[in-house]
């Protein structure tokens, strides 16, 4: 039985005579279209529970802590996020691609000796990035006791985090796509909200910003257990007694494209948030960081979508079928605008109504940094798939060096801004920056591809 991709299920007539029957057809069917089916819902359906768990931590800690405590914990967030970037250096995606081709070309040498230096490398970088952050937050002058605390609970976090992040990527490498997501997407923040329920509404503690990331790092670890559980059940037998055979050069290179991609991708995303931390106060970040949470969600479907299509995407361009490749683009493309219009239309309209009801009064004022993302993130969505399309489609180097342009710009612009304008002029910057990259990037595909992914151009 053949594969399914997402121009199918528009295309088929029995699919527009009952699209509904249809699609839960797939889902019951045996072989490969109907694992398929059954893993892009299952993806769709972990990436949503993942953005609603995140946006109730965000709303309950925003409430305990107020601005200025949630403040700290959002920059410490940001930093250890990007500290574990550089520890993993790309390892996981470079992990996803090798075991599943190692296991097809039936190389477990290769695949042994690959995950033992990873796991050596990434251990090493964690040990330095652990002596390091911590020495510095101890030994610098002018940083409170409380923010230490908190940076150093962070790190612990990160450390469980990292480990995770490989376990689940040899998850994916073999073909555990959604057991590879349930630790990350599923177990950690729902651990982590209900620790801090629990924490504030059974064991009635006074939270400071150290330990909501008390919390994270036990949900981190809850995580990490869950993945090591899963990862021995389904490795090959000649995997485990294989011996290690390694080729470095290789995949040192891989792994550098890798990290450049997801390190300016990051980069992008927490420059705000970071350079607010040391440009202003902790009570503006912890406002930004409310309303950069809550732009998310305009872009959610995209994110939930991108999973989906990926393959589908990559299978239409290898057989050279363009009229069905640029359809299921913009299938994909419309869809997240669909979606995202009413949100936006909600905040623009209603922001300091739901800030009122969610949050307390004092985050009223992140509604004009709220509603200048949303409409970025809107922007985001209207374009559809740009970035995940070149990638699928052998263009990755035009990503990489239009996030390089992007990141910078974001940099700049939030230099700039912050100073002037604090939390206001930083979300100009990343809306600024965010339509830049997708201006850019839509233009790559017209070049490349010879078509607009967005439905508003032909």
């Amino acid at each position: 039985m053949g594969d399914v991709d997402a121009a199918d299920l528009y295309e088929s007539p029995r699919a527009k005579r009952n699209a509904v029957s249809f699609i839960l057809s797939l889902t019951r069917e045996r072989g490969t279209r109907g694992s398929l089916v059954r893993g892009s819902f299952g993806s769709f359906a972990l990436l949503v529970s993942r953005n609603v768990l995140q946006f109730g931590v965000s709303v309950l800690l925003a409430r305990i802590l107020e601005p200025s405590g949630y403040g700290k914990y959002a920059f410490a967030m940001s930093l250890v996020s990007i500290i574990g970037l550089g520890v993993l250096f790309g390892l996981p995606g470079l992990i996803t691609r090798e075991v599943a081709a190692g296991e097809a070309r039936e190389d477990c040498a290769a695949v042994s000796g690959l995950l033992r230096r990873a796991y050596q490398l990434v251990l090493l970088a964690l040990l330095i990035a652990l002596s390091v952050g911590i020495a510095a937050v101890w030994v610098w002058p002018g940083i409170t006791t409380g923010f230490r605390r908190t940076f150093s609970f962070a790190l612990l976090f990160m450390a469980f985090n990292v480990f995770s992040q490989l376990r689940a990527a040899e998850l994916q490498g073999l073909r555990r796509v959604l057991i590879g997501q349930v630790g990350l997407l599923g177990v950690q923040p729902g651990a982590i909200l209900l620790g801090v329920a629990g924490a504030v509404f059974g064991f009635r503690w006074a939270f400071t910003p150290d330990r909501p990331f008390a919390i994270a790092a036990g949900a981190a670890l809850v995580a990490l257990i869950f993945h090591i559980g899963w990862v021995p059940p389904f490795l090959p037998a000649a995997l485990a007694r294989a011996r290690h055979r390694y080729h470095t050069r290789p995949g040192w290179r891989s792994a550098c494209r890798f990290a450049a991609m997801t390190g300016l991708a990051l980069i992008t995303a927490q420059t705000d948030i970071v350079m607010l931390g040391f440009m202003t106060k902790s009570s503006e970040v912890g406002l930004y960081r409310v309303a950069a949470t809550g732009a998310i969600l305009v872009a959610m479907v995209l994110t939930a979508i991108n999973p989906v299509i990926g393959p589908t995407l990559a299978r239409l361009y290898a057989l050279q079928d363009h009229a069905r490749l640029k359809q299921t683009a913009r299938i994909g493309a419309l869809v997240t605008a669909l979606c995202a219009a009413p949100l936006v239309l909600v905040y623009i309209f209603a922001c300091k109504s739901i800030f009122g009801l969610a949050f307390v009064h004092a985050y009223v004022a992140a509604w004009l940094p709220l509603v200048i993302l949303s409409v970025g993130q809107f922007i985001n969505a209207s374009v559809g798939s740009v970035g995940l399309l070149l990638n699928m489609t052998g263009h990755e180097r035009d990503t990489v060096w239009v996030l390089g342009g992007t990141a910078l710009l974001n940099i700049v612009l939030n230099a700039v801004l912050i100073p002037y304008f604090g939390m206001t002029g930083a979300a100009v910057s990343t809306a600024i920056s965010m339509a830049t990259w997708n201006l850019m990037m839509t233009l790559r595909v017209k070049r490349r591809l010879g078509f607009f992914v967005t439905p508003f151009f032909r």
